[in-house]
């Protein structure tokens, strides 16, 4: 009788211990397709999604480019010719919501729309802007993944709020990024401050004044031509300065 007791105790055990594990599959799932939208950022992610969305907008009065977007690549250009336009493209697939819309003062772009269940490979999007070097307005962006390249408006200022992915910026009056992980690459820019807890950061000058701090990656800043307090902290990682 003893034996049999032994026996259930050990099978009711095992059954709570299936069931747990279960469970925590399950909440892994859903925190997965709640903040991710799918699995497909750890598996398979490529921008080669077709136009989707080609928009012209007046460039006089517009003072804010913002953009929002999960999976997605975010590229600027500057406009080849001065012909006060503001072009929007977004390449994306047809089952994911797209907008880009002018609302007084700003244009707002929108790519988001989550991808249910496992979706190992998904493709990703990708939304080019361009626009004259002359803007002296703001660039905001929030994203969950994805790369964010800019060729050079050194008038121009940017928020950048990024989950993952690498930043790339090759001129501006002021940039602010905060990142949780990707490499951040600036040319020039008079104010700097970035937030990141992982990445590398490589910064060629900065001519008024800098913040970083990061909990891992290396520093490499080429010039410093600073007239306002700076700091730079890292937790892990190397520090180089070139010129200061």
């Amino acid at each position: 009788r003893m034996s049999k007791m032994k026996n259930k105790t050990g099978l009711i055990v095992a059954i709570v211990a299936l069931l747990c594990l279960a469970g925590g599959l399950i909440a892994a799932m859903i925190f997965g397709i709640k903040h991710f939208g799918s699995f497909n950022h750890n598996f398979s992610f490529n921008s080669n999604a077709p136009l989707a969305l080609e928009k012209d907008f007046d460039y006089d009065g517009i003072k804010k480019i913002y953009t929002e977007s999960d999976a997605t690549d975010i590229k600027i250009f500057k406009s080849e010719t001065e012909d006060n336009k503001i072009k929007v493209k977004i390449f994306a697939d047809e089952n994911k919501p797209y907008s880009a819309e002018n609302n007084s003062d700003s244009i707002n772009i929108s790519v988001t729309g989550h991808c249910t269940g496992f979706c190992w490979s998904m493709t990703g999007s990708r939304v080019e802007i361009t626009l004259p070097e002359s803007y002296e307005g703001d660039f905001e962006v929030k994203t969950d993944a994805g790369d964010l390249t800019s060729e050079g408006f050194s008038k121009a200022n940017f928020n950048i709020n990024s989950n993952a992915g690498d930043i790339e910026i090759a001129a501006a009056k002021a940039i602010m990024i905060a990142t949780s992980a990707g490499d951040i690459d600036i040319r020039e820019a008079e104010e700097i401050s970035i937030e990141s807890n992982a990445g590398d950061i490589k910064i060629d000058k900065c001519t008024n004044k800098l913040h970083i701090s990061t909990d891992a990656g290396d520093i490499r800043i080429n010039e410093l031509q600073l007239s306002q307090d700076s700091d730079i902290k890292a937790n892990a990682g190397d520090i180089s300065i070139n010129h200061a």
